[in-house]
């Protein structure tokens, strides 16, 4: 079990998962608050780390600094999870300032190392993460004032769209299909496209902020508030 903890002055730290004793300790890391993830280029396994101001990989056994990329927000706020997609590219983004990139990582003689392909300060996503769907990246972009759904594209980080009719959302990619639900406790249905998003179906199912991505199991999606769980079934 590996877990980012102890703040600024200290770093990513593992133990064991039978007996919870100590495995290793990382080097110090100004740890932003964003959760790591872990990637695999070309059959190396490592974890993607929010800095502070920057986004690194780090070893997997030992928590020592592999690479890094410089990406700064405001007050150290790198809260969005990344997402790493085909190609081995590795979407960030962030609000505060922060913006968005999309990186490309690569190994050469037993090294990473990572590239940047664009940036897009116009999406910077706050709390919620981003989804690769197709040959988009979607987001809901907006930190302190209103949150706008958008759509920017894989290859080139240029804005294809921005849709106004939702608040700030969590999403999932269910096969293709967007499941919305938006901090206001609206539910929708999408999908989505070059051209827009066309919404299937909406309902305002939830009332005390929707900040949870939902879940979707089957033909069931699972949804939270701070008050209510539920559970919709959309075979019918």
């Amino acid at each position: 079990m590996i877990l980012p903890l102890g703040g600024s002055k200290e770093g990513l730290v593992a133990f064991r998962r039978d007996t919870g004793a100590l495995a290793w300790r990382g080097e110090p890391f100004a740890l932003g608050p964003g959760s790591p993830i872990v990637v695999d280029v070309d059959g190396h396994k490592a974890l993607v780390v929010w800095g502070q101001a920057e986004v690194a990989g780090m070893d997997l056994h030992s928590g020592r600094v592999l690479w890094r990329y410089p990406h700064p927000a405001q007050f150290g706020l790198n809260i969005s999870t990344p997402v790493w997609g085909p190609g081995h590219r590795l979407f960030v983004s962030s609000g505060y300032g922060g913006g968005s990139r999309l990186l490309r990582l690569s190994r050469t003689n037993g090294r990473t190392t990572a590239a940047e392909l664009w940036s897009n300060s116009r999406m910077h996503l706050h709390f919620g993460s981003a989804l690769m769907m197709g040959d988009l990246i979607i987001g809901s972009s907006g930190d302190f004032g209103p949150a706008f759904l958008v759509a920017l594209n894989m290859e080139t980080g240029v804005e294809l769209w921005r849709d106004r009719s939702f608040a700030r959302a969590q999403m999932v990619d269910a096969n293709g299909t967007l499941i919305l639900v938006d901090e206001h406790g609206e539910v929708a249905v999408a999908s989505v496209s070059d051209a827009g998003l066309r919404v299937h179906a909406r309902k305002e199912m939830l009332t005390s902020n929707a900040w949870t991505p939902p879940t979707v199991v089957g033909s069931t999606i699972y949804l939270r508030d701070r008050k209510d769980v539920l559970a919709l079934d959309l075979s019918r």
